[in-house]
């Protein structure tokens, strides 16, 4: 069936929407954002703790895996190897899910990214909310994109 992943305070739950039938994914603090495209992945982050944290669900062991100890917001990038994340300063991070090292692509001095991220669908460029004493949306390129 067509399958959504849902957020409720007692944890994540992913729901048929044909069926409505709900099946417990984590019973605890995980929020997903991202779902891969082939449906294999679940990118989230740790609510239950300070910092956040970047987590990782596989649809097929059904197991989580920590791929940061901060960071919140994560979104699949189309290659599916690569994340972009808001860091605990409000950065964006983006982050090789295999080898583990991240590099910051945007920061702005005295904002902080408030929201989630939206990539475009070629994954050149990013909108996120901005806050200072407001909000404000703020389109960022990545590193290699052509204007």
């Amino acid at each position: 069936g067509l399958w959504q992943e849902a957020t409720l305070f007692s944890g994540a739950y992913r729901v048929d929407l044909f069926s409505q039938v709900l099946k417990v994914v984590f019973a605890g603090g995980f929020a997903p954002t991202s779902w891969f495209a082939d449906g294999t992945r679940v990118a989230g982050f740790a609510l239950a703790r300070p910092g956040f944290g970047i987590v990782i669900y596989s649809e097929a062991t059904q197991k989580y895996e920590e791929v940061t100890a901060t960071g919140r917001f994560p979104a699949w990038l189309p290659d599916g190897r690569r994340l972009l994340y808001v860091s605990a300063v409000g950065g964006l991070v983006l982050l090789d899910t295999v080898t583990k090292k991240s590099m910051v692509v945007f920061s702005s001095p005295g904002e902080t990214i408030s929201t989630g991220l939206s990539l475009s669908p070629d994954a050149r460029e990013i909108y996120v909310g901005m806050s200072r004493q407001q909000s404000d949306i703020v389109l960022a390129r990545l590193p290699g994109s052509v204007p």
